[in-house]
């Protein structure tokens, strides 16, 4: 998905991944596979095999590449130490695998970590004589095997006593344990002797469209990514978001770290590191290549992410043309875009911890949105939600989570923001790059007929809010305005909520593009979509208004805007998965996304065709303010 005009990170990134699908799985040009061969065994074990057969032999070593059921008995399951806590998906596949051990040949086997010491002064960690290895473990057998895997690759092995599963990150060593679960560990029937043997050896490779790039000369996984220690402006998120970028397209786990590191031979360096190459004659953003190294700059955070993806623009485009080489010129100026990017993401603000928050900045972070609405953050949360190197928060006021319950009053410090505590923990937060919008105002409103006033509707189970900020794009010098919802689920009190919004913004603001987001509880078909949003709001989603699409549509998470001041560019939800290792909801988080909503992503430009005003007229009728004449 390439624009002809401002081209978007998040598409051309999009348009490799769909290379690579279309490309599919094959074998690696780089160490050949184990014999296996790929994604299956050479032969699979089966009920009616004859328990007698003769082990395989290496040839240069006479003992048998076989693990009997007896070698079982005495076996332990033994991974890295703190490297899969306890609730953490990876523990929990390891669990399944004992207990499919356990219903199939009736023993359980342990599982334990790799650093069991034989005593509390020895150096030396105790090895059992059989063990199933499970990724890289500190015994010897973890180093002879797959040590080339790439991020989705995976395999097992036998290797002398020991068996080997590993894969190139935790999600591949995910697929590597269910495989071996279901294909190797089948009931014991008819005498069976052997749990498993060398013929049945594993490995499953990708090829990545990247894998073999060289950039500027060098291979692609020769490089680092190097932000500024104690760096102010964003360099370090930036930076961990071109590695990722990068180790999705190469396979290779690319090295991103601080410039208190010792200066490697090959560096991206974001922002003004220490290196020499760091310091500029430019202004403004810009890409700049020499020899060995690649610099991106800017005058502020905002500048920085332009030039960063103006960078993987370059090497995206190389990539998608199926180019070994990818050269970056030596200065590329970076203009500003007039395309702007926003982010609707309900976060659930009530399991709140560190990692979990980390792991929605991080999804945030990829996309980079310039303006960002969250819904149901708790206060805590937004205090760990923590992008201000990048983001100016407006949090507004808080709703009230409960159906009844005294007003809580006060106020506390959330962001560097003073927020008013109006007898709540939740808010409807909007955050916008501060170096390009300018804040004009804000607000929070009661959708009642007293939005000014903490209140519900009668029939409503939850106190229901919207904020608003009305922004001035310094690119574009367009003012606009951004209204954050979280509707009820009652489609009644849908209606009546949103026809009260419509009645402010019709007070107010209705010579302005206006742009509605956020988590509507409401599928495309149901009376506030079709007939408050669409029909009488005359607003379109961002989904049927942009040509190009990445994954299919939010069901209940909208963002909204009027083709008479707004054209769609790309839309995308957003579906990412992280680790989540040791948290208190592990269990819940680890391997899955870091909510239970996926945020929509849309790309999009102003078009204001001409002096107008909405019409709202429809859309707010049939609801007055309390005390108004009708």
């Amino acid at each position: 998905m390439k624009f002809k005009k401002p081209i978007s990170l998040c598409c051309l990134f999009l348009t490799a991944l769909m290379l690579v699908s279309l490309w599919g799985c094959s074998s690696s040009p780089s160490p050949t596979p184990t014999p296996g061969g790929l994604n299956k065994p050479t032969s699979v074990p089966t009920d009616g095999e004859d328990p007698t057969e003769a082990p395989t032999l290496a040839p240069d070593d006479e003992a048998p590449k076989m693990f009997t059921v007896e070698n079982l008995k005495e076996a332990k399951i033994v991974y890295p130490k703190n490297e899969y806590a306890a609730g953490g998906m990876v523990y929990t596949e390891l669990t399944a695998l004992q207990e499919r051990i356990e219903r199939s040949y009736g023993f359980v086997i342990p599982v334990t970590t790799d650093e069991i010491k034989e005593n509390s002064t020895s150096k030396q960690y105790k090895e059992f004589e059989y063990e199933i290895l499970i990724g890289d473990t500190n015994r010897e057998e973890s180093g002879e095997k797959f040590n080339d895997l790439l991020i989705n690759d995976f395999g097992y092995a036998i290797v002398g006593k020991k068996i080997i599963i590993k894969g190139g990150n935790d999600a591949s060593l995910l697929k590597a344990l269910e495989q071996f679960r279901i294909t190797i560990v089948l009931p014991k029937k008819g005498g069976k002797t052997v749990f498993y043997k060398q013929t049945w050896d594993t490995v499953s490779r990708q090829e990545y469209l990247a894998q073999n790039v060289m950039l500027n000369g060098a291979h692609i996984s020769k490089y680092a990514v190097v932000y500024p220690a104690g760096s102010a402006l964003y360099e370090k998120e930036l930076a961990h978001r071109l590695a990722n970028s990068l180790i999705t397209l190469s396979g290779y786990e690319i090295p991103c770290y601080s410039d208190a590191t010792a200066a490697g031979e090959y560096e991206i360096l974001i922002g003004k590191t220490n290196r020499a190459f760091s310091v500029t004659t430019t202004s403004g953003a810009a890409v700049e290549a020499a020899g060995k190294n690649i610099a991106v700059i800017g005058d502020n955070a905002y500048q920085y992410g332009l030039a960063e993806s103006r960078l993987m623009e370059l090497f995206n485009t190389a990539v998608s043309q199926l180019k070994s080489e990818v050269t970056i010129p030596a200065l590329t100026a970076v203009t500003d875009r007039s395309m702007f990017s926003m982010m609707a993401y309900n976060v659930y603000g009530f399991e709140v911890y560190q990692q979990r928050c980390d792991n929605i900045c991080t999804l945030v972070t990829k996309y980079l949105p310039d303006i960002v609405a969250f819904q149901e953050p708790a206060l805590d949360m937004m205090a760990l939600l923590d992008m201000s190197n990048y983001y100016a928060y407006y949090n507004g006021i808080p709703r009230h989570t409960a159906a009844v319950g005294p007003q809580q009053t006060g106020s506390m410090t959330i962001n560097g923001q003073s927020v008013t505590i109006g007898g709540a923990n939740s808010v409807a937060s909007i955050l916008y790059a501060k170096d390009r919008y300018d804040l004009i105002e804000g607000g929070t409103k009661w959708m009642t007929d007293t939005p000014d006033t903490f209140s519900k509707l009668d029939n409503s189970s939850h106190y229901r809010i919207y904020t608003y900020v009305v922004l001035k794009d310094k690119v574009t010098g367009v003012e606009f305005v951004v209204v954050n919802h979280h509707l009820d689920f009652d489609p009644q009190i849908q209606d009546t909520t949103m026809r009260y919004a419509f009645k402010f913004f019709k007070e107010n603001y209705n010579d302005l593009p206006v742009i509605m987001l956020g988590d509507y509880n409401a599928t495309k078909n149901e009376p506030v979509i079709k007939d408050i949003m669409v029909e009488k709001g005359g607003f379109s989603s961002l989904y049927d208004m942009s040509p190009r699409k990445g994954s299919g549509a939010a069901s209940i998470d909208w963002i909204f805007a009027m083709d008479c001041c707004v054209s769609g560019l790309y839309y995308n939800y957003c579906t990412e998965t992280y680790s989540d290792k040791g948290g208190p909801y592990s269990h819940k988080y680890d391997g899955k996304m870091p909510s239970d909503h996926a945020p929509v992503y849309a790309e999009m430009q102003f078009s204001i065709k001409s002096e107008h005003t909405h019409d709202w007229t429809e859309a707010s009728a049939g609801v007055y303010w309390k005390g108004e004449d009708h």
